[in-house]
């Protein structure tokens, strides 16, 4: 097995009997920070340390990620005149394209998280889909710098880059995938005394999921970081997710650290209330709960828009999507519900950074719950049916039911 260090130590403490949700005390080794999970990960995006300051209390030690999209032609293009030094200081500049805020960084230092997705290959030399030529590549030496960024503003640990496939991609694009992943990882490997999680796409079938996780064994990566690219946890997904986490358990076994993260929130501007399907992978195996991200949106007339979601003006239409943006998590009801102008909320939770910073600490607040309830070996199913979007969404959260326990699956670099 090739000599790739997970720096993660993990201790099993205790398992749901009847949910896929175990709870572990995982310890940071550059660190020695323990962490227990499941836990969710607040987002750091455009927040300063005084704006955390009026969420966080003085006793708590969150993580915080920020993330980036590159996702148009001119954002890949701005970030190779970027990194090869057109746009002034590089670093301070890709701070500010990530949105991450000195006070908070220089606040939180030994927590950040940097994660980064690529609509398209941003390298020559790894073909993972026909080219676009309006998307300019880079060079494997400029992609290095940049993941001296990511790795140097990634304090607690790394997600490594993730780029999108095809939707149907062939053996070759798969393995064109796994050198652009073992390249970068190799690189950031370099000097390195940090966790590397290496990308898991959510939407993969199960040949090339296979594929990749037998690669991620065969190289030693037991960090997986499954982006769901702005996918919803919807029923698909879920059963997505479920085939995921089994596969993971098969193939890599219980050494495997999970980090969930990029998940579409339930959003609906008809509705004061929506049941919040991004805390499912907290009971599906999953460590870390990452931040939500949501699609980039079709241009379409706003006008049109509103019309057809029954709104007799274009501002009337702003006004509701604003509040829904700003929707709060109800630990009672496990729904995301919309907050009055009267609500003494609405002072604290102005806008969708401040929201997505209170949502963070509310789920964190109702794990710290779960794992409770785990280590004091009670049920959870009974609990969680309780909760209102749980029994209307009942297909979703059946499939977390704990069933059988999973063996390992045999992999040839088991014997070396």
């Amino acid at each position: 097995m090739p000599d790739f260090d997970s720096h993660i130590s993990i201790e099993e403490i205790s398992k749901s009997k009847d949910v896929e949700c175990n709870v572990r005390e995982l310890t940071i080794d550059s660190t020695n920070t323990k962490i227990e999970t499941p836990i969710k990960v607040l987002s750091g995006k455009n927040i300063s340390s005084k704006t955390a300051e009026n969420f966080v209390s003085k006793n708590e030690n969150p993580l915080f990620e920020v993330t980036k999209f590159f996702d148009k032609a001119q954002y890949h293009n701005n970030l190779i005149a970027t990194l090869e030094g057109e746009k002034g200081d590089w670093v301070n500049s890709l701070n500010d394209k990530f949105g991450l805020r000195r006070t908070l960084e220089d606040q939180y230092r030994k927590n950040i998280i940097v994660s980064s997705v690529f609509r398209e290959m941003p390298v020559a030399g790894y073909d993972i889909a026909p080219p676009k030529s309006i998307y300019q590549k880079m060079s494997a030496d400029l992609y290095q710098t940049y993941l001296d960024y990511v790795y140097s503003a990634s304090s607690a640990f790394i997600l490594t880059p993730d780029v999108y496939l095809t939707p149907s991609p062939n053996s070759s694009q798969i393995n064109n995938y796994l050198k652009f992943i073992d390249f970068s990882i190799e690189t950031l490997q370099m000097k390195n005394n940090k966790p590397i999680f290496a990308p898991l796409p959510i939407d993969l079938a199960f040949k090339n999921l296979t594929t990749v996780l037998h690669s991620y064994k065969r190289m030693g990566y037991t960090n997986i970081w499954i982006d769901f690219k702005a996918k919803p946890c919807s029923n698909s997904n879920s059963a997505r997710l479920r085939t995921i986490s089994r596969r993971i358990e098969e193939i890599i076994g219980d050494e495997a650290v999970v980090y969930c993260s990029q998940i579409k929130r339930e959003r609906d501007v008809t509705k004061t209330s929506v049941p919040a399907l991004d805390i499912f992978p907290s009971f599906s195996g999953t460590d870390f709960l990452g931040v939500n991200r949501t699609a980039s949106p079709f241009r379409i007339d706003t006008s049109v828009t509103a019309t057809r979601k029954g709104f007799s003006t274009v501002e009337e239409y702003n006004n509701a999507l604003d509040a829904v943006k700003c929707s709060v998590f109800d630990a009672e009801t496990y729904n995301y519900t919309v907050i009055g102008n009267d609500d003494k909320l609405s002072s604290l939770v102005r806008n969708v950074t401040t929201a997505d910073v209170y949502n963070g600490i509310a789920f964190n607040k109702e794990l710290n719950n779960i794992r409770d309830k785990v280590l004091n070996d009670e049920k959870l199913l009974p609990y969680l049916n309780s909760k209102e979007a749980v029994s209307k969404n009942a297909p979703i959260f059946d499939s977390v039911k704990r069933t059988t326990t999973p063996t390992k699956e045999t992999d040839l670099s088991d014997f070396f």
